[in-house]
């Protein structure tokens, strides 16, 4: 018996040395053999990644065209556009119709409005008016005063979808009255950065806090929390693309804030790679940690009263779909501001943190929800975040999903008739038109 298992054992090693796959050899290979020749395996996590046709462009244009009808239709006669919250007296001093306007403003030019057109010019008459009050408003004000003067890339020049994203916007020159609005935004938002005091740093006492976030000022503040200051970010880094100069400090503390505030730990995850329109996992046996091929899902908490340490979504706390979709994108923009002062080691760090943010959201992944969020809330807000960090790390899929493709598909099937969408919950049909919109229309265009 003992001479019969030994033979069987015998022409196992001769099949794999004849099939050319050393055992030994194999493991310790450096890298994952990734020959696009080798069979599609179903069985080993392979998937097949459709073909965007040609079909699919143009139901995305058509549902491009009915949401911008629609968001132009429900401007008011003041130039204005109103947010579900402003029917109710507990929101009164929560936001104001400035920001729904700045974000309207914002979809409809990233849709193609031109930037002269009635809706455009009443709107910014209106933004005009208003004081700089909330973060998020001024944030979004910043990006739409940019997307209005911004070059407009001839879509047909650049057909691959990729590399349109790839090729990124060139710098926008705005006339000399929007540069000081612009200056004016940029201001507010830096002289109402917040200390958060919860990086790991400052909590173990290795460095003093330093403001590294945003808030809503006034009277629901400080209290800050990662939305805005994702917002915030996003507003900075568009006056930056108008010229104007941000200090570098504030982009450092960022990459250092949100470095800290990831979790500390989270379950496995293997990385994938696309090869030839399909993905396909890289097996356990050739993961390393130290190569950053082995992932962790670590994602981002709403609020940083929230330790890093216990936001796991196992523990039922906030780590959450649309937040770290806003960890992702704020890091990719610091580091992108600050890419030429970097070390080797701190961007690999930063690599690492981004590699395990889509390694969460692949794992929790979620087409009609803000995954780990209450039901259907803030799920445009996530749309628009994923759009962001996936765009800006050219990430064609997210885990196993092509993400565009996927929340594209699903954006049209529950679109109205009206052009709008609306799930019932706060903030309303406005902001969530705009904010599908802004994943069609910017994922189309690219960056």
């Amino acid at each position: 018996m003992r001479c019969q298992m030994t033979w069987r054992l015998a022409a196992v090693l001769m099949a794999f040395l004849l099939a050319g796959f050393p055992l030994a050899a194999r493991a310790e290979d450096e890298d994952f053999d990734d020959d696009p020749e080798e069979p599609f395996n179903p069985l080993h996590g392979d998937v097949r990644l459709p073909d965007k046709g040609a079909y699919f462009h143009s139901d995305v244009q058509t549902s491009i065209e009915n949401g911008r009808r629609f968001l132009a239709s429900s401007q008011k006669e003041d130039g204005s556009w109103k947010c579900r919250w402003d029917r109710q007296p507990s929101f009164g001093q929560y936001e104001n119709s400035w920001g729904e306007t700045a974000l309207a403003l914002l979809a409809l030019l990233e849709s193609s409005e031109e930037r002269e057109s009635d809706s455009i010019e009443k709107g910014f008459s209106f933004l005009r008016k208003q004081p700089l009050m909330k973060t998020y408003a001024v944030g979004i004000l910043m990006m739409a005063i940019e997307a209005r003067w911004a070059e407009k890339p001839e879509i047909d020049a650049i057909p691959d979808f990729w590399e349109r994203m790839r090729r990124g916007k060139p710098r926008t020159v705005l006339p000399r009255i929007e540069e000081s609005w612009m200056e004016e935004c940029a201001r507010f938002l830096l002289e109402n950065r917040v200390k958060s005091g919860k990086s790991r740093a400052a909590i173990e006492g290795r460095k003093e806090s330093l403001p590294d976030e945003w808030s809503y000022p006034g009277d629901l503040g400080p209290f800050p929390d990662h939305s805005n200051t994702h917002v915030a970010l996003l507003g900075l880094n568009a006056a930056m693309r108008c010229g104007i100069k941000v200090p570098e400090e504030v982009w450092a503390s960022a990459l250092e804030h949100f470095l800290d505030t990831q979790e500390s730990d989270g379950p496995a995850e293997r990385g994938v790679k696309l090869v030839k329109g399909r993905i396909r996992r890289v097996p356990f046996e050739y993961l390393r940690r130290a190569k950053g091929e082995y992932l962790k899902a670590r994602g981002w908490c709403y609020r940083t009263n929230q330790r890093a340490e216990t936001c796991m979504l196992d523990k039922g706390l906030a780590s959450t779909g649309s937040m770290t979709a806003a960890g992702i994108t704020s890091l990719q923009l610091a580091k992108s501001a600050l890419r030429a002062k970097l070390e080797p080691a701190y961007e690999k760090r930063i690599g690492g943190a981004v590699g395990d943010g889509f390694a969460w959201l692949g794992r929790y992944w979620d087409v009609k929800y803000n995954p780990n969020h209450s039901q259907y809330l803030w799920r445009f807000y996530y749309y628009w975040a994923l759009e962001q960090a996936a765009s800006l790390s050219s990430r064609r899929v997210v885990g196993l999903h092509d993400w565009y493709r996927e929340i594209a598909e699903h954006l049209m099937d529950t679109q109205r008739d009206d052009g709008s969408w609306d799930d019932g919950n706060c903030p309303g049909s406005v902001t969530n038109t705009a904010f599908a919109l802004l994943f069609l229309a910017r994922s189309m265009r690219g960056k």
